[in-house]
C-alpha cells in the first residue's frame, strides 16, 4: 500500500512539473494577459498550493539539476523536452532549489 501511496505522490509532483514547465513555455510565447494563459495561472497556483499542503514542512521543495528536478528521492522530468528546457534555464539561473509554499501566489 505504501508503494501505491507514493506511486500516486511521485505522480502528481511529474504532472506539476510537467504544467509549471508548460505554463513557463507559454510565457514565453505569449502575452502575460493571453487567453491561453487565463485562468491556467490560478489553477496551477492551486494545484501547487495543494501539494505544499501534503508536505510536512508545508512547503514543496524541488531540488533542480541540469534536465531534471529532484523530490525526496527520485529525478523527474528528464525525459520531457518541455520540463528539461525549464530546468535548464533554472540551473543557468543557479537556482538549485524551487521552494513553494502553501500560500503561493500566482505572481509569484
Amino acid at each position: 500500500m505504501k508503494k501505491d501511496l507514493h506511486d500516486a505522490e511521485a505522480g502528481r509532483v511529474e504532472q506539476l512539473l510537467l504544467d509549471i514547465a508548460r505554463i513557463h513555455h507559454w510565457s514565453g510565447l505569449y502575452a502575460h494577459r493571453h487567453p491561453i494563459l487565463a485562468g491556467r495561472i490560478d489553477a496551477l497556483r492551486v494545484s501547487l498550493s495543494g501539494e505544499a499542503r501534503r508536505e510536512p514542512s508545508g512547503m514543496l521543495l524541488l531540488g533542480i539539476a541540469r534536465d531534471r528536478v529532484l523530490f525526496r528521492d527520485r529525478f523527474f522530468g528528464g525525459g520531457h523536452p518541455l520540463v528539461s528546457n525549464f530546468t535548464e534555464v533554472l540551473y543557468r539561473r543557479h537556482v538549485a532549489t524551487l521552494g513553494i509554499a502553501e500560500d503561493v501566489t500566482a505572481g509569484e
